[in-house]
């Protein structure tokens, strides 16, 4: 005859690991085993905060996760495919370093030269065994002003036509902007500039200008600033004229159904390029 015996724990903790003996028994004696309870625990992530540094500096973000065993740890940019490896990376600049001390483990991101492309979420997994835990952190890369994305070089008005002129300044922290008039004295725009209104005061900022006067146009500078440094940007707004006479418009191919001319444009284009010439017909009959 077999006997069975279980013994069921329910809601098991890590204080029930250890050494368990089941002894059989019976009038001719006794029979143990031993056997062992390793319990696993989900790993805690204790430490991983955001951090901010600034481009070209050095820096490190650190995690730290507990669990029973103690947990492996890996990082993982939001937007790269793989994670990182232990060690040096493929871009040299970044290291991972990753240390265990009983029931603790400590890995550090670091990355020297900063670049903005370092910037974004960076996700740290704890795991052991089957069991993982994650949590997202940010590395924000503060960076001076740049005006590398404003497409703006050039505007033109006539007639009293209302313009904008306008400046895209990217950093971190947001730059601040203001306008000045280049000329013999340069002197800022503001809200006692007659005819000029500025609108966005960070990052994107334009300037709204009636040209009422003939000292309006020429170049005006857009300045942005922030605690990293400053950068200017200049746009220069030409005053606009109707283009000049055509000089030749010469019939050179006829059809039943079309005809076709050969024209020479004006030399005096108004400051714009002329885009199109407009053929209007007149029935004589």
């Amino acid at each position: 005859m077999v006997y069975k015996g279980t013994l069921q724990i329910d809601g098991v903790k890590r204080e029930d690991q250890g050494l368990y003996t089941c002894t059989a028994r019976n009038t001719a004696g006794h029979v143990a085993v031993t056997s062992t309870l390793n319990v696993v625990t989900k790993p805690v992530i204790e430490e991983f905060k955001n951090i901010t540094t600034q481009v070209l500096a050095n820096t490190e973000i650190i995690c730290r996760a507990s669990g029973d065993p103690a947990p492996d740890i890996m990082f993982h940019k939001d937007s790269e495919y793989a994670p990182f490896e232990t060690g040096t990376q493929h871009d040299p600049r970044i290291f991972v370093d990753v240390r265990k001390d009983e029931r603790i483990t400590t890995a550090t991101l670091k990355i020297t030269d900063v670049q903005r492309s370092d910037d974004g979420l960076y996700n740290c997994i704890a795991y052991n065994k089957r069991i993982k835990t994650e949590l997202l952190g940010h590395i924000t890369v503060e960076y001076p002003p740049t005006f590398a994305n404003t497409p703006m070089y050039e505007a033109w008005s006539w007639d009293n036509r209302l313009v904008n002129v306008t400046c895209l300044a990217e950093g971190i922290p947001n730059a601040t902007i203001s306008w000045f008039i280049e000329g013999a004295i340069e002197k800022p725009v503001d809200i006692y500039t007659p005819n000029m209104r500025q609108i966005g005061f960070q990052s994107m900022s334009s300037l709204e200008i009636r040209p009422i006067d003939r000292w309006v146009f020429g170049f005006y500078k857009c300045i942005a600033t922030n605690k990293l440094g400053v950068a200017e940007h200049r746009v220069h707004l030409r005053e606009a004229r109707k283009p000049g006479p055509i000089l030749e418009a010469i019939v050179y191919e006829k059809t039943a159904t079309s005809i076709s001319y050969r024209i020479i444009g004006p030399l005096d284009d108004g400051g714009l390029p002329i885009k199109t010439f407009v053929a209007q017909y007149k029935d004589d009959r």
